[in-house]
């Protein structure tokens, strides 16, 4: 690449060097964005297949061919392939695992089905828009969520339970920050709901709550300073003194 070719001309580096580096422009400062279009027939179910989860379109369509369009690998938005009209959207599951991998558009589900779907974003956004601005209140939704990446619907309910929580108790939305605190600090999801329970119901007398969160923070303290000892995996440890008394019985 850099060796002078024939006729003593310049070596392609050269050449970009002497030349072309000068007529070199920016790259543009946005990012081009992903979009992948295709087809889909829809089953009589009114649902299309799209990377083993199945997707709601509605039964108006069934048996007719949609255009489906994979945006940024997130969303899935559906339009009828004649008007291309939007007819929904879909976010994207990468879930493997669940057993329910049946996705209904939100505008065809009853409120209830409303209430037991919401995501993560949902429940952050809604917090936010009663001006709870304390940052232990997202910070304890994404951990429950990161916490039940497995059993999303398992993660809606708790999350809906501290929602009601939250609203359903006016005047004491200071103690529900307090318990978010405490909660983060002795997060353990197993015990998540009887706890907080319990720091909520405690939060709500000023003093305790305050006396809680210190007594809490100096235990976290304390933890962090002590030295974590290396585990012994001596035979001993791993199958039993029993066992190594045979070991040494047989040696002799």
């Amino acid at each position: 690449m850099n060796k002078p070719r024939k006729g003593n001309q310049l070596s392609r580096f050269a050449a970009f060097e002497k030349v072309e580096k000068e007529h070199l422009k920016d790259l543009p400062l946005f990012d081009p964005i992903y979009k992948k279009l295709f087809t889909k027939t829809v089953g009589k179910d009114g649902y299309i297949t799209f990377n083993s989860h199945h997707y709601q379109v509605g039964t108006s369509y069934a048996e007719k061919e949609v255009t489906v369009e994979d945006y940024l690998g997130e969303k899935l938005r559906l339009f009828d392939s004649k008007t291309l009209d939007l007819i929904g959207e879909h976010t994207i599951s990468h879930d493997m695992v669940t057993s329910s991998k049946y996705h209904k558009l939100n505008s065809l589900k009853t409120e209830k089905e409303k209430i037991v779907s919401r995501d993560r974003d949902w429940f952050i956004s809604a917090f936010a828009s009663f001006e709870a601005d304390d940052e232990n209140i997202p910070k304890l939704i994404n951990l429950i969520f990161d916490s039940l990446k497995q059993s999303k619907p398992v993660a809606a309910r708790i999350c809906n339970k501290l929602w009601r929580y939250f609203t359903n108790t006016p005047g004491k939305q200071d103690a529900f920050k307090q318990a978010c605190r405490l909660a983060l600090t002795d997060f353990d999801i197993k015990k998540f709901e009887d706890r907080f329970k319990h720091y909520f119901k405690a939060c709500k007398d000023t003093d305790i709550g305050d006396s809680l969160i210190e007594a809490f923070e100096q235990s976290a303290a304390n933890k962090a300073k002590q030295p974590t000892s290396a585990s012994n995996t001596t035979h001993s440890h791993l199958r039993g003194i029993s066992y190594v008394q045979k070991l040494t019985r047989k040696d002799n």
